[in-house]
């Protein structure tokens, strides 16, 4: 996408002077942005290709470069610093760094540092390149040229700006775009609560209101990426901790909305699997999909956090085909990649929701329910629209969603807004244990702090 197919999506971006902020170098500027999802989705891909330390000068910025007033700089640093102030992360180093926060008519103000030289005083700059800038490690005169040599163009040195006293920030791109991604799950069924008994065929409906809720789609999630973390990485001590885990929560909100063999289940002391097939499986599994280190390990972890209730064959599968289908989006695949994975090992894809849409009805299986959750993914053009395409078939509509939710999340990442705003219907324990599974991803990372 180049600039001006940008500007005429709808995203509605100018870069205007910015007289907040006053440094030695140049002068920096304002990125107003008054769309989230198209901004999101060309931010992501430009992050993409800086993380891969790939040119993006012909697809991106060799456009009319007198329409961005001849500051081709601002420009790449703008879009770097959207990127990063959508992921809600504080960076914080030996200066005050922190992001706009959103004004009474919707607009997010982003302050972008160009080159600064020595001492500055400023209200808010986050982004890599300002903050190699902080760190005194940027030459005064950097200019167009050095900023694609040094950190666009495929040369070994490059990584020398992208590292700043210990901080990779190539990996910590990666993770923020992570961190973003891990609640689709839960936003998927927070959305869905409200129709899983009263059904919609639309795509037209609120995203949110009063009425929703997180349900057991959720609260097992939580669990699993509980049981995740207290492992520590070592896990033959998972399914022990699962069980474990799951029986917390399970305990915790005992009104969640289980079926009646989980719930016995739940109250059991040594709690056996009893032979299920049911999309319980695949409603719980994508916190596996961060930690596996590849598609055998993501299989191997999903089976080890299914088996525990759900050891039926189907049950094993659904929740499989779920994991993998969403690890493969976090990596990069191709939905095309994504889809002919699924059709030639997991289910036959060979329908569209517009097909089945009208005779579709509430089912809690796996085989009855994933296909038609992958299918919402793949006819869908990005992650709210992916939420809307599943909850508008109908059926169990939370679970079809949060399953939806959990591969589209780490296709698309999920916009800010719909983060927040989700975020707003999970309790402390709830938003504690997010924030703790997202730390634990993070590792020791100094730039993370909850937003």
């Amino acid at each position: 996408m180049t600039y001006e197919e940008m500007k005429s999506s709808g995203s509605n971006m100018e870069i205007i002077p910015c007289k907040r902020m006053q440094c030695k170098g140049a002068a920096p500027c304002v990125l107003n942005i008054n769309s989230y999802m198209n901004v999101y989705e060309f931010e992501d891909k430009i992050m993409k290709y800086m993380c891969n330390m790939r040119p993006v000068m012909d697809e991106f910025i060799c456009v009319n470069l007198d329409v961005i007033a001849d500051r081709p700089v601002d420009f790449i640093q703008s879009l770097v610093e959207g990127y990063i102030r959508y992921d809600g992360v504080h960076i914080k180093k030996n200066y005050r760094v922190e992001y706009g926060k959103m004004d009474k008519e919707g607009n997010n103000h982003i302050y972008v540092l160009e080159a600064p030289d020595g001492a500055c005083d400023y209200d808010m700059a986050v982004s890599v390149f300002a903050m190699v800038c902080i760190e005194g490690k940027a030459p005064s005169d950097w200019h167009w040229k050095e900023i694609t040599e040094k950190v666009f163009a495929k040369k070994e040195e490059s990584t020398e700006v992208m590292h700043v006293e210990g901080i990779d920030w190539k990996e910590a791109a990666l993770l923020k775009r992570k961190i973003r991604r891990v609640l689709g799950a839960i936003i998927g069924d927070i959305v869905g609560s409200v129709y899983e008994f009263n059904e919609i065929k639309t795509k037209d409906f609120p995203l949110f209101s009063e009425h929703c809720c997180p349900t057991d789609d959720s609260i097992m999630t939580l669990a699993i990426a509980s049981a995740l973390v207290e492992c520590e990485k070592d896990y033959s001590k998972l399914a022990a901790e699962t069980i474990k885990q799951m029986q917390f929560w399970g305990k915790k909100y005992p009104k969640a909305g289980y079926g009646s063999m989980f719930c016995d289940w739940l109250e059991t002391d040594n709690p056996k699997p009893y032979n299920s097939f049911g999309n319980g499986s695949a409603m719980r599994v994508s916190p596996v999909v961060y930690f596996a280190k590849s598609l055998e390990e993501v299989k191997e972890l999903s089976r080890i956090v299914t088996s525990v209730t759900h050891n039926h064959p189907e049950g094993i599968k659904g929740a499989e085909a779920t994991a993998v289908a969403a690890y493969m989006a976090l990596h990069e695949s191709k939905k095309e990649e994504i889809f002919a994975v699924i059709n030639a090992e997991y289910y036959p894809m060979n329908f569209t929701l517009d097909e089945i849409r009208a005779d579709y009805e509430f089912n809690e299986t796996c085989q009855e329910t994933v296909p038609q959750a992958l299918k919402a993914f793949f006819e869908a053009t990005s992650f709210e629209d992916a939420i809307r395409n599943a909850i508008s078939i109908g059926g169990d509509s939370d679970t079809i969603a949060a399953i939806t939710g959990a591969v589209a999340g780490a296709y698309y990442g999920v916009p800010l807004h719909i983060e927040h705003k989700a975020l707003k219907y999970l309790d402390k324990l709830q938003v504690s244990a997010y924030y703790r599974f997202v730390k634990y991803l993070c590792g020791d990372a100094e730039w993370f702090e909850e937003s």
